[in-house]
């Protein structure tokens, strides 16, 4: 797939030539184990590359080109992985589809003209690299530091609903209540 200059320019996804029909398990497989000691540094782009993990995951459910609507069904086969879908329009990212599943590694794929890459860099995808940036995988926020984005993780990752422990709840705090509007007709 031919990729356009800006996402090109931000280094940030892998544009793997695999067989037909089969980009959505390698960008899997190479979002998983791009960083792999094993794999050939200058050819990451290569499909043979990542052949050998595809054995680790259960696809059998695929026999062809994948849509979004069945990235569900791909994390209840492979409850050791967490994806995150991401789809690049007008030159820009949009979320696609974020997990419900916390535990295991998290794969972060990108959708480009009907095929799926392996995203190498949330950060370079998402922001630019003149902010120093710390970017969640589920909302795409940028938290600019590790310390924020570990703080709010357990928050993006589900709702935590917290209840008051007094029955009665009371407003005691007028400084902070705002005046109401007034209207004068003459």
């Amino acid at each position: 797939v031919k990729l356009p200059p800006v996402l090109l320019g931000k280094k940030a996804v892998l544009n793997i030539d695999s067989p037909d029909g089969q980009c959505f398990q390698y960008a899997v497989v190479a979002a998983l184990h791009h960083t792999d000691s094993s794999i050939n540094s200058t050819h990451k782009n290569r499909y043979s590359n990542y052949t050998r993990f595809l054995q680790h995951y259960n696809f059998s459910c695929f026999n062809g080109p994948v849509d979004a609507s069945e990235l569900k069904q791909f994390e209840k086969l492979n409850q050791q992985v967490s994806l995150t879908a991401i789809i690049w329009e007008k030159d820009k990212p949009r979320m696609c589809y974020t997990t419900h599943n916390t535990a295991g590694k998290i794969a972060i794929i990108l959708f480009y003209a009907g095929h799926w890459l392996p995203v190498m860099s949330l950060g370079r995808l998402v922001g630019s690299a003149k902010v120093d940036s710390a970017y969640c995988h589920k909302c795409l926020g940028n938290f600019y530091k590790p310390e924020k984005l570990e703080k709010h993780i357990p928050k993006c990752l589900g709702q935590q609903e917290t209840m008051p422990s007094d029955k009665i709840f009371k407003w005691d705090d007028m400084k902070k209540s705002l005046p109401p509007p007034y209207v004068l007709y003459c």
